[in-house]
């Protein structure tokens, strides 16, 4: 990838010289602006990272109680409630 090319960018019409990560890239940009939506998520998921499947919350509810320093109060939707 760090080849170095020469090649016309169709962006600035110009002729420049970069790596072939730039030129792949620019590739892919070039897809997602005309609505490829999987060349959209592989430019996202190499800028920001890729998103989990699924999120895990791990910790558990007396940990929370702790936190704000309150008793539970019981389910609003049962009249269990201590509230």
């Amino acid at each position: 990838m760090e080849t170095m090319t020469d090649e016309k960018n169709p962006l600035t019409r110009k002729a420049e010289k970069h790596d072939q990560q730039f030129w792949v890239t620019l590739a892919l940009l070039l897809k997602a602006r005309k609505g490829d939506l999987s060349a959209w998520d592989k430019l996202m998921d190499s800028m920001h990272g890729k998103l989990p499947d699924r999120l895990i919350n791990e910790t558990p509810p007396l940990a929370l109680v702790k936190f704000f320093g309150e008793e539970p109060h019981g389910d609003p939707r049962t009249k269990d409630s201590r509230g």
